[in-house]
Parts: structure tokens; C-alpha cells; sequence
């Protein structure tokens, strides 16, 4: 700050953890912006449109009516081609970045902390010329980490063949029992309509007989109190 008239800047963290208010700057477009997610991305996509294999730029004084002026990137060093060793690391390596990238959860930390996640733009260079050419022993990491995703997800689902196999058969089964019962109903809807219900002569005849016995047997102790009642 011994430069007149010059200026000096933090991060968006560290001034909000001091409690100092941002500030709106003119930008190249003579539009005063703020610092926000949305301003900076404007200025990745402005003045990033081709970051190259090194992916190196600035992104201070970018063009652009939405372009906050003063941002900068923050970068990471990754070793792309990995010739020693397994390739164990090289693949959690390729996992965490793409969890950096593409999660949701990632993002919404970074936006917390006041910081902007690669735009769009940048977010596909990004891609094209670090994780699709990490390689180790010569081949693709991303492959590998596919392969080893493939095995780890039909380990984890081993168990669903099984349920599946018996959710059907008990669906089946089902199915089954119901076209039973319904065919069971029909059946006795079908006898009722036609008085089609059968007794076995054997059974009206016992029935018959048990009552003529009955009626015997009463007639006949009915004489014998008569004659009971007439002798002294």
C-alpha cells in the first residue's frame, strides 16, 4: 500500500469473518457490481473462454457488463501421468476432484464460504484437459475408476436378486390364489341360480325314519298310561 492511490483486497471469507462490508467496483462495461457468485462466474466465462492444457488465466478486469474486476482463481497441482506404484491413489484422486466438481454438497460449501464454483465453461475445460487425461501405468484413470465403480455398486446391490426373485414368485402365487377364489365364488354363484344343490337320499331317509320311531314310541307309551289309568 505505499503506491498512491492504490488499492488493496481479501477474500470474500476473510472479509466477512472481519466484518468488512464489500464493496461495489466500476468494471470494464462502466457497471458498478458487487462481489457474488454470479458476478465472478461472469467474469470466468467471459475472460476464460480457452484456459489451454495449463489451465492458467486472470480473471482481473474482465469484460463484460455483469464481470466482477478484481477475482482470481485458486489452483490445485495434480500429477497426471503416474508411471510407479498402484493405482489405487491416482483413482481417489479422480473421485475426490470430481466430488469437488460435480457434487452439490461441494459446491454449497464454497458458496458459503463466499467463494464462486467454476462456471460452466471453465468446469468443461477443467474436465477435458486434467481428469480425462489423468493416467496411470497408461491407462485411462477415469476408465479404472469406472471399472472399480461397476464392481462396487453390483457388490452393494448383490442382495436385490434374491428379493426380486422372490417378490415375484410371491407375486405370482398371489395371483394365482385370487383366480382361485373368484373361480370358487363363480362356481357357487352358478349353483344357486340353477337350485343345483345336492342332498344325499340317505340322510331324508334316516331323518324320515328316526321320526316314525319318534311318533311309535309315543303312541305307544300314550296306550300304556291309559291302560295305567284305567285299571285301579
Amino acid at each position: 500500500m505505499n503506491t498512491k492511490y492504490s488499492i488493496g483486497y481479501i477474500g470474500s471469507s476473510e472479509a466477512r469473518d472481519a466484518l468488512l462490508p464489500d464493496a461495489r467496483i466500476l468494471n470494464r462495461d462502466n457497471n458498478w457490481v458487487r462481489p457474488t457468485v454470479e458476478t465472478t462466474q461472469a467474469a470466468m466465462d467471459n475472460l476464460s473462454t480457452d484456459l489451454g492444457a495449463r489451465l492458467t488465466g486472470s480473471l482481473v478486469n474482465a469484460p463484460g457488463f455483469e464481470s466482477y474486476p478484481i477475482a482470481g482463481y485458486t489452483y490445485i497441482l495434480i500429477r497426471r501421468t503416474i508411471t510407479t506404484g498402484n493405482c489405487t491413489s491416482a483413482m481417489e484422486l479422480y473421485r475426490m476432484f470430481s466430488f469437488l466438481l460435480d457434487s452439490r454438497l461441494a459446491k454449497s460449501i464454497v458458496t458459503d464460504l463466499i467463494n464462486a464454483p467454476l462456471s460452466g465453461m471453465v468446469l468443461k475445460q477443467v474436465k477435458k484437459h486434467a481428469l480425462s487425461e489423468m493416467r496411470c501405468q497408461g491407462e485411462a484413470v477415469s476408465e479404472l475408476v469406472a471399472v472399480r465403480t461397476s464392481i462396487e455398486n453390483g457388490s452393494y446391490d448383490a442382495w436385490k436378486v434374491p428379493v426380486i426373485v422372490l417378490s415375484a414368485l410371491f407375486g405370482v402365487a398371489l395371483i394365482v390364489l385370487t383366480v382361485f377364489l373368484l373361480y370358487v365364488k363363480y362356481k357357487q354363484n352358478r349353483s344357486a341360480l340353477r337350485n343345483a344343490f345336492v342332498i344325499r337320499l340317505n340322510v331324508v331317509e334316516t331323518a324320515k325314519s328316526v321320526g316314525s320311531l319318534y311318533t311309535v314310541a309315543s303312541a305307544n307309551t300314550s296306550k300304556n298310561n291309559n291302560s295305567k289309568t284305567q285299571n285301579p
